[in-house]
């Protein structure tokens, strides 16, 4: 093996345990699948070969977690600079309009889009459009109730503060 390629192996026996915890902070596949070439790309530029197997292994962690934060925070920052924010949909009509019904749905879907992602994302979709309760929102995401109340919780408040930048303008 070349002195280049001392960090290789180690990534790619923890590849598997290195997806599974970058989805864990990103909901879409592809920024979990970017998150992981980015990771092997830093890998493979910190090839010191005097580190230990878990010193290497750390280093990964560490990265992968650092990766992930990155990509969230520029996510978020892209959503609160978005100049064609969608417009909320006029008030809803005396009679319920399926049709109205749909259109404030798919609003709320796209906020939530463009300003939550991973879990809270999950949550609040899995919740508000499936209307699960935390018990069942937990068991299907492998987590605990409180942690459903908690990922929840901070949904609603990024969106309450979507919602109010929005009729401020």
């Amino acid at each position: 093996m070349h002195d280049e390629d001392v960090k290789t192996p180690v990534f790619l026996s923890h590849r598997e345990t290195l997806r599974a915890v970058a989805r864990k902070y990103l909901i879409h596949k592809e920024d979990v699948d970017d998150a992981l070439q980015e990771l092997f790309i830093r890998s493979w530029e910190n090839r010191r070969a005097d580190t230990t197997l878990q010193q290497k292994r750390a280093f990964l962690f560490a990265s992968l977690r650092n990766i992930c934060v990155d990509l969230l925070r520029r996510r978020k920052l892209r959503g609160v600079f978005i100049d064609d924010c969608p417009a909320l949909p006029p008030p809803p009509a005396t009679r319920h309009d399926p049709v109205e019904s749909a259109d404030t749905a798919d609003t709320i879907r796209r906020m939530a889009l463009e300003s939550l992602s991973g879990l809270p994302l999950r949550v609040f979709e899995l919740y508000t459009f499936d209307e699960l309760d935390h018990a069942e929102i937990a068991r299907r995401l492998d987590i605990t109730p409180e942690a459903a109340r908690s990922y929840l919780s901070r949904a609603r408040k990024t969106m309450r503060a979507q919602c109010a930048s929005l009729l401020k303008s």
